[in-house]
């Protein structure tokens, strides 16, 4: 059976006015004391998303409105399946928050009745499809420039353990200045959702961009699933029309004005044959997405971390799963496969705040860090005189709750080498071993399918 799809930010319509509204007391009510909010941008089957405004600095929002008596009121089978899809795009929206090119969710908030996930607002509004519209096709010039937000945002929802599973144009939107943010995680997968197989079962997407295997119905693997579906997207952008009249066979021609190097990287992505597909990695290495390419530049003012703000006092979705969800995703991952490209980590402890800060600070300083407290929850550290490093390395690290007695601990890498922060992160798991949740015993809501 397929996901019962919620729908995303956009996905019924486009916000074509001021991303930062003044307040008007006659279209607008406050929200938590907190927002100003307005119109509707889009409605869809069990949410509808509003514009809205941050009482205090006036800057605009999107906000996510869920109707907890509507769920309610669907057959228990279904209601289960709503409440395990909103977890689930909570729990990865909050693991992606730090990316460029995916839509930020900002905190959660809930009364007795509604649940509503506050995101950034795309200024601009437009989705890709809108562009390709607007265009028949782009150059190769402008289309690379967005697959390379595309792949960025990707390969970090992988490394973090989240699969898409709803990748297309309609999907993917445009800020005024030209940034692609990846939206709509009402369909995603988590590590937890395959089956004893390791694959995924449930027949997700838009059809146009859907991987054969997918449809096919057999078991898939996510990520191959989701490469397929960014192949797709690159070959509507250039071209002005999906590739398929047969998706199953892969029958496709490129059109000739197609360079040859993008044909050959565009033959690799839409391989019928899952385990012959190109990988990530080799994405990352070929001649044709790596020219003129820059890495992304991850969100850094204030270093706001995943878990800032959840209010959980009303959040009728179930926050023990939650948090097993979160970290089951993150934690499990990166112990399991090593952190490999990651540029943070994180561990969830159910220890008061000060012992964690004391326990970190007391590795750090064995290893030759210093340690800065920013406040009761954050803290730096660099690479003192006598760190063991490749060169200098400073991480910032939040400490927020998630329900009590669980707090979620980030690390994040702000300047320095890679592997150098991975070893740093090795040291503190093996050394906070005794601080850092394993896990419950008993099982999870959990989906009949993955």
């Amino acid at each position: 059976m397929e996901n019962e799809k919620i729908p995303s930010v956009y996905e019924h319509g486009s916000c074509s006015r001021s991303a930062e509204p003044e307040p008007r007391p006659n279209d607008s009510r406050i929200l938590g004391r907190k927002y100003h909010l307005y119109w509707a941008l889009g409605f869809g089957s069990s949410a509808i998303v509003k514009l809205a405004s941050d009482v205090t600095t006036g800057h605009g929002v999107a906000i996510k409105i869920f109707d907890k008596e509507f769920i309610d009121g669907k057959k228990k089978s279904v209601k289960k399946r709503m409440k395990i899809a909103l977890e689930r795009e909570i729990s990865a929206m909050t693991m992606l928050r730090s990316h460029p090119n995916v839509v930020r969710i900002i905190e959660v908030m809930a009364t007795t009745t509604r649940v509503y996930i506050v995101m950034e607002l795309v200024v601009g509004g437009a989705t890709l499809l809108d562009k390709i519209g607007r265009t028949s096709g782009m150059s190769e010039t402008q289309a690379r420039q967005y697959f390379h937000q595309l792949i960025c945002a990707v390969d970090y929802c992988h490394s973090r353990g989240v699969i898409h599973r709803d990748l297309n144009p309609s999907n993917l939107l445009l800020a005024a200045d030209g940034v692609l943010k990846v939206s709509d995680f009402g369909m995603t997968a988590l590590p937890q959702q395959a089956r004893q197989d390791g694959l995924l079962h449930s027949a997700c997407g838009a059809l146009d961009y859907k991987a054969p295997e997918v449809i096919r119905n057999r078991g898939y693997e996510g990520e191959k699933a989701d490469i397929w579906s960014c192949g797709a997207i690159l070959f509507h952008l250039v071209a002005g029309d999906v590739p398929f009249t047969n998706i199953l066979q892969a029958d496709f021609i490129c059109p000739s004005f197609f360079s040859a190097s993008l044909v050959a990287l565009i033959r690799r992505i839409l391989d019928p044959n899952p385990t012959t597909r190109i990988t990530m990695n080799e994405i990352f290495e070929n001649e044709w997405f790596m020219e003129n390419y820059e890495p992304p530049r991850f969100y850094r003012q204030n270093f706001t971390f995943a878990l800032d703000m959840i209010n959980d006092s009303n959040l009728d979705v179930n926050v023990p799963n939650l948090v097993h969800r979160i970290h089951k995703s993150v934690l499990l991952r990166c112990m399991e496969q090593g952190l490999q490209h990651h540029q943070e980590t994180s561990f969830i402890s159910q220890n008061p705040v000060d012992e964690i800060i004391d326990g970190i600070e007391r590795v750090a300083g064995i290893m030759g860090f210093d340690v800065k407290r920013i406040n009761s929850f954050r803290m730096s550290i660099e690479g003192g005189a006598n760190a063991r490093r490749k060169g200098h390395l400073a991480i910032f690290i939040k400490i927020s709750e998630i329900a009590q007695p669980f707090h979620m601990v980030e690390l994040r890498k702000a300047e320095g080498d890679v592997l150098e922060f991975h070893n740093f992160c090795k040291h503190i798991y093996a050394a906070l071993s005794d601080f850092i949740w394993k896990g419950r015993a008993e099982p999870i809501d959990t989906e009949t399918d993955g």
